[in-house]
């Protein structure tokens, strides 16, 4: 039994290793016809779309207030998506990151992070994220 674990275990690894990150945040603000918003919304209320593609909707939240984001960014080993990586980081820092909001990016070659409103240490992070990628790649 073990054997066929580790095998399903290896088997997995490398399906996911082969694969690049496609997991997409999009931000949505809904309201009614009065300006109040609308809570009580699920993924078949939303159509999502790439290249004329229909995309799967993975999860529908509402968020009333602040959010806590943490992000983890793979510079370990891939260079996948290198220079998309700091590109979405950054846009997220400098254009998505509302009010209120705190947000950690943890590379993988780095222990820890802290959540925090300054978008001058996340920009510090995504830079040697960036960085990281530019040595690998070349």
């Amino acid at each position: 039994m073990a054997v066929l674990l580790l095998g399903v275990s290896a088997l997995a690894r490398a399906q996911v290793a082969a694969a690049p990150p496609r997991i997409v945040q999009v931000d949505a603000v809904v309201t009614d016809s009065q300006g109040a918003p609308v809570a009580d919304l699920a993924a078949g209320d939303f159509a999502v779309s790439e290249g004329g593609q229909p995309r799967r909707i993975v999860s529908v939240a509402y968020v009333n207030g602040p959010r806590a984001i943490a992000f983890v960014a793979d510079n370990f080993d891939s260079v996948t998506d290198a220079d998309v990586t700091p590109l979405v980081l950054s846009d997220f820092v400098e254009r998505r990151m509302a009010a209120g909001d705190v947000a950690a990016i943890l590379p993988s070659t780095e222990g820890c992070a802290r959540l925090t409103s300054d978008k001058a240490a996340l920009s510090a992070t995504v830079a040697r994220i960036r960085d990281t990628a530019r040595v690998k790649t070349g």
